[in-house]
């Protein structure tokens, strides 16, 4: 789902986006993109991160991406707006537009301000930085976007606290690189998502749920003796009903370390936190999905529209036996 996005929606969204695409520092111009239609943006890519990735719905967007290893669309935008104008800045059709903007007679303050003369000044930048580096224009606009990238995920690891709970989510141990992304190569739909939920400690543990105010207690309702987290269920919980299995996962991982145990086998991670954790999403009796809907037997009525919708034509109905 990740690969269809990158490959297949992001180039519909980004579509001349050299054309529409421009946000004024967050000052509203004429002829810029708002910054709350960029904020928007931002808003609907999180939303299709939390369907890729089958998260819960209010986990920390930056810390989807850095999962998924997506940059944030705005920021995207943007730099493949000045990229295509640093492309083209030396053609002959940007002169002429180039001289077609000076001869209008907008003044210097309007010409300045012209979203298309501030692109070209960017892109202009953008050529010498590329030239500098000894790099195309492409791979100076990827080496830009993963520097903003880890600099936005810095400010954000930074800014919890060591003792917090935030803190202590697997995934914020980690700088922002592509490695993640291998930790979910070889298993399935419902096992990426456990391991998503581990990783980010957005899950429906009693620790995480309590931070939601939607439980009264963080204790661990098998041992009352820890919170109830991953790492306490993988870990320290002394339960009965979780020695055995961990000590299985244990033999077969070959290590003790659970930051060890969820990058090197994800696989063995994601089946013992399914197995054990006892949250009904991945509960065996019931879809880890979508509940499926049962049809309708003889003894039940029929969808109330369809009965109003039959009874107004003055025809008789019946049901067929299932």
């Amino acid at each position: 789902m990740r690969q269809l996005y990158v490959c297949k929606l992001l180039p519909i969204i980004a579509y001349g986006c050299a054309a529409w695409f421009f946000d004024y520092q967050g000052t509203i111009r004429q002829g810029h993109i708002l910054q709350h239609l960029v904020k928007k943006l931002d808003t609907l890519q999180g939303e299709l991160l939390v369907q890729i990735s089958g998260a819960m719905k209010n986990t920390s967007r930056i810390l989807l991406r850095k999962e998924l290893h997506i940059y944030p669309l705005s920021q995207s935008l943007r730099i493949k707006a000045i990229a295509h104008h640093a492309k083209v800045y030396d053609t002959d059709h940007a002169k002429e537009l180039r001289l077609i903007r000076e001869r209008a007679g907008l003044g210097a303050h309007r010409l300045k301000a012209h979203p298309f003369t501030q692109l070209d000044i960017l892109a202009e930048r953008l050529r010498n930085m590329a030239k500098g580096l000894h790099h195309n224009v492409k791979e100076t606009m990827s080496d830009i976007l993963n520097f903003q990238a880890s600099a936005e995920w810095d400010q954000y690891r930074n800014s919890h606290v060591p003792s917090s709970p935030e803190s202590k989510a697997l995934t914020l141990r980690e700088p922002w690189s592509k490695r993640s992304l291998n930790y979910y190569k070889k298993v399935n739909r419902k096992q990426s998502t456990m391991l998503l939920h581990c990783r980010t400690g957005w899950i429906g543990l009693r620790s995480h749920l309590k931070r939601l105010n939607l439980e009264q207690s963080d204790r661990c309702p098998h041992c009352n003796n820890g919170p109830h987290c991953v790492e306490h269920l993988f870990i320290h919980c002394k339960h009965n009903s979780l020695a055995l299995p961990r000590m299985r996962l244990f033999r077969e991982a070959g290590t003790k370390n659970l930051d060890a145990i969820i990058t090197r086998h994800p696989q063995l991670a994601a089946n013992f936190a399914i197995t054990n954790f006892g949250i009904e999403q991945f509960s065996v009796n019931r879809s880890w999905k979508t509940a499926v809907k049962r049809p309708c037997t003889d003894s039940e009525p029929l969808p109330p529209r369809k009965k109003q919708r039959t009874l107004a034509t003055g025809r008789s109905w019946t049901t067929k036996k299932a």
